[in-house]
């Protein structure tokens, strides 16, 4: 199944440069990911990890969700205590709207 193809990739990562990132220590939403991820208008975090990234480019893809941690907490160090998907598969700019009206 071919997800994305690398200019998918490379819009996306060009679009994430806002975001603070981090591999995912604790394989939290995949393993070895690289989580872009940003504090909300309301204290959570939009994460979005990007799955397979060392892998064919036709095996990348990234995925996004809203995330609580604890208060001092931070996405890829510590675990979530909650998290509610926003799009798996997801695709910038066409999904830039599912994620933008959370800051």
């Amino acid at each position: 199944m071919k997800l994305m193809n690398g200019n998918h990739i490379q819009e996306t990562l060009y679009r994430l440069r806002g975001y603070a990132n981090r591999v995912d220590e604790n394989d939290d939403f995949s393993q070895d990911a690289m989580l872009f991820y940003r504090k909300t208008k309301d204290g959570k975090y939009v994460v979005i990890n990007h799955f397979n990234r060392k892998m064919k480019v036709e095996l990348q893809g990234f995925d996004s969700w809203l995330c609580e941690y604890s208060e001092g907490s931070e996405p890829g160090i510590d675990s979530p205590i909650s998290i509610a998907e926003i799009r798996l598969g997801l695709k910038l700019p066409q999904d830039l709207k599912l994620i933008d009206h959370y800051y």
